[in-house]
């Protein structure tokens, strides 16, 4: 956290993202819970939200969704889809997540979104309980996310 602040970097602890505004393909701003009315710019920005248990996915009897940027998610088409009866198999929904391409971009409807990357569990067909491997996910996912980044 403090080499991320000494390269220019800002940190706000305990703030919430809530909702971003798009522009031809692009992430152009973001506004938090405790920045309400004064908007963050950034070049490039990194979900990190995680999924269900940290509610970077949510659900309700339709659909599963991503609640910041209602990004596109895979998952089942219909609520039966989403869990197997054993309780004891993988579940499905497990493996739900945000949608990407290659580099970790984001999708929404359908349309790749150019500066906004997502890392670790909010990834689309990555299972962190039955896998056991999710600090492993989130840090290379982020690692390849920054090195792309940098190389732009």
């Amino acid at each position: 956290q403090h080499y991320f602040v000494s390269l220019g970097g800002t940190f706000l602890q305990g703030d919430k993202v809530v909702k971003g505004q798009f522009d031809q393909g692009k992430l152009i701003q973001v506004e938090t819970n405790n920045l309400a009315g004064d908007p963050l710019l950034a070049s490039n920005y990194v979900l990190a939200s995680g999924s269900f248990i940290s509610q970077g996915l949510q659900s309700n009897y339709e659909r599963v969704f991503e609640p910041i940027f209602d990004l596109d998610v895979a998952s089942g088409e219909t609520r039966s889809d989403w869990t197997c009866h054993n309780v004891f198999d993988a579940q499905p929904y497990m493996e739900y997540g945000v949608v990407t391409d290659n580099q970790f971009r984001t999708q929404k409807e359908g349309k790749t979104i150019e500066n906004l990357y997502a890392i670790g569990q909010i990834l689309n067909g990555h299972n962190q309980i039955k896998r056991a491997d999710g600090e492993g996910v989130s840090m290379l996912t982020g690692l390849k996310v920054a090195q792309t980044i940098m190389n732009k």
